[in-house]
């Protein structure tokens, strides 16, 4: 097994990735070390670096990083429209022996707070020329996933993981709300925003409509909770490209650097869904 496979296509490592890295987690046991989320959502990051069809690009702060944050961005240049992903990531805590009783430790972080996901679903922090979506990323062993069926990158609607906490803090007495089966039912694939909706039709990567359209599917079916009606029901439609966009795509296949640093609080990725070019 090698985590730093080449990916065809977003799509397809939407589907190959999240096994990989499960499998990547068990490895913890045998070099008795835990991996923390940031290297995690690093190997993330990395993955979408290989891609060999469209440009992918990724901005990097000049700062040392502080959290296990990042931008998802499509970009479709030939409709000249964008959809932002914001993500954070969760990784599931030491084993036990019943899988059910495993536990996001730091999931009111920090110090059970849950301040983190106050500032992660904060409306102001989402406003801007880019139409952002905020999301879960739980990380998840193979172990787990061969015996629940989940993947191992389960995405969340950071509105209902908002509810979620903000609830259990305020219940007495406290329930066990960090256990992965009391969260469990609010996850769905990588594949609901990376992968177009109709199979066959030969692109490898959704538009940003297909994807926000994905999004709002999976996440319906896991229901509406009091923060989701209250802040993005529905989710926020894309919006126009912008011009930084295009210029780090542009520059990624004429430099092929797809690493660069930039005045950013988080890293960014940022995909092409079509030619960068057909928006000259």
């Amino acid at each position: 097994m090698t985590l730093m496979s080449t990916f065809a296509t977003p799509c397809e490592l939407a589907h190959r990735l999240p096994p990989l890295l499960a499998s990547f987690m068990e490895l913890e046991l045998h070099l008795s070390r835990r991996f923390r989320e940031d290297s995690l959502s690093d190997l993330f990051i990395a993955s979408f670096l290989q891609l060999p069809s469209l440009p992918v690009a990724v901005l990097t702060p000049n700062e040392k990083r502080t959290g296990s944050d990042l931008d998802l961005e499509l970009v479709d240049p030939g409709t000249s429209t964008t959809i932002r992903y914001r993500i954070q990531a969760k990784r599931l805590g030491e084993p036990r022996v019943n899988w059910q009783n495993r536990s996001y430790h730091h999931l009111a972080h920090p110090n059970d707070t849950g301040d983190q996901v106050n500032t992660l679903c904060d409306l102001n922090n989402l406003a801007g020329p880019i139409p952002t979506i905020p999301l879960y990323a739980f990380f998840n062993n193979d172990v787990v996933c061969a015996a629940s069926g989940l993947p191992g990158i389960a995405l969340a609607d950071a509105f209902d993981v908002e509810d979620h906490i903000v609830t259990s803090l305020g219940t007495t007495p406290r329930p066990l709300f960090k256990r992965i089966s009391a969260v469990k039912h609010l996850f769905f694939d990588l594949t609901a925003i990376l992968c177009p909706p109709t199979p066959g039709t030969g692109r490898g990567v959704a538009t940003p409509q297909e994807s926000r359209d994905g999004f709002d599917v999976a996440s319906r079916a896991r229901g509406d909770s009091i923060m989701a009606v209250l802040k993005s029901r529905p989710a926020p439609q894309p919006g126009p490209a912008q011009p930084e966009q295009l210029r780090a795509l542009r520059e990624r296949r004429r430099e092929r650097q797809p690493v660069r640093t930039a005045a950013t609080k988080r890293p960014r990725i940022i995909v092409a869904t079509s030619d960068p070019d057909a928006a000259d």
